[in-house]
C-alpha cells in the first residue's frame, strides 16, 4: 500500500479525530489524581483549543499561498473537522473555568463571569458565541438547507472568532498578572501579513 493511498482524505479524517480526543482526555487524566485540578484542566483545554482554531484559519491561508503543495490539498479537508473539536473543547474549557469558580449553577453569576475583564474572558465569551453558529451548522443537511453560499459565509466568521480567541489567549496573563501573552499578537499578524499578501497578490493579477 502506497503512502499516498494510506493518507487519504478518510484516513486523515479518523487519524486527524483519534489524535485530539487522545489529547483531550489526557488533560484531564493528568489534570486529575486524588482531585480534579481545575487550573490545569483549564489551561490545557484553553491551549488545545488555541491550536485547533490556529489549525482551522492558517491551513486554509498556507493552501491559498502554497496551492502546489500537495499536503495541504490532503490536510484542508480537515478544517471541518477541526472546527467542530475547536468548538467542543472550548466548552470543556468554559465549563471548567465555570465550576472551579464555583459559578456554574448560577446563571446570574456565569454571565458576570463570562462578559467580565477577568482572565480577558470577555474575549473568549465573544470567540465561543460567535463560534455556536458555526458549529451548528456545521453539517451537510445545513449546506443542503442554506445554500452553500450562505452557509459558507456563516463558516467564514470564524475567523472574527480566532481574532477574539487571540485577545483572550494574549490578554489573560495582562489582567491576571500585568504582562503580555506575545504569541497570539505574533500569530494574528502572520494572519494579517499573509492575506495581505493575497490580497495584493490577487490585486497585481487584476492589472
Amino acid at each position: 500500500m502506497s503512502l499516498q493511498t494510506l493518507l487519504n482524505v478518510r484516513n486523515t479524517r479518523w487519524l486527524f479525530g483519534a489524535v485530539v480526543t487522545v489529547w483531550w482526555i489526557f488533560i484531564f487524566v493528568g489534570s486529575g489524581g486524588t482531585a480534579m485540578n481545575w487550573s490545569e484542566a483549564i489551561r490545557g483545554t484553553g491551549n488545545l483549543t488555541w491550536i485547533l482554531l490556529i489549525f482551522v484559519i492558517f491551513i486554509s491561508l498556507l493552501h491559498k499561498l502554497f496551492s502546489r503543495v500537495r499536503l495541504f490539498d490532503l490536510l484542508l479537508p480537515l478544517r471541518k473537522h477541526a472546527g467542530v473539536f475547536a468548538f467542543l473543547v472550548l466548552c470543556s474549557h468554559a465549563a471548567g473555568q465555570f465550576i472551579r469558580s464555583g459559578v456554574f449553577g448560577d446563571p446570574a453569576a456565569l454571565l458576570a463571569m463570562a462578559f467580565s475583564t477577568r482572565y480577558a474572558m470577555v474575549f473568549g465569551s465573544v470567540a465561543f458565541l460567535i463560534l455556536l453558529p458555526v458549529f451548528l451548522t456545521s453539517t451537510v443537511w445545513a449546506v443542503r438547507t442554506m445554500g452553500y453560499r450562505s452557509w459558507k459565509n456563516v463558516q467564514r466568521i470564524t475567523h472574527v472568532a480566532f481574532v477574539f480567541a487571540a485577545l483572550h489567549v494574549g490578554l489573560i496573563s495582562y489582567f491576571y498578572r500585568g504582562t503580555i501573552e506575545p504569541g497570539p499578537f505574533v500569530v494574528l499578524g502572520l494572519y494579517v501579513a499573509g492575506y495581505a499578501w493575497l490580497f495584493i497578490m490577487r490585486r497585481r493579477a487584476q492589472t
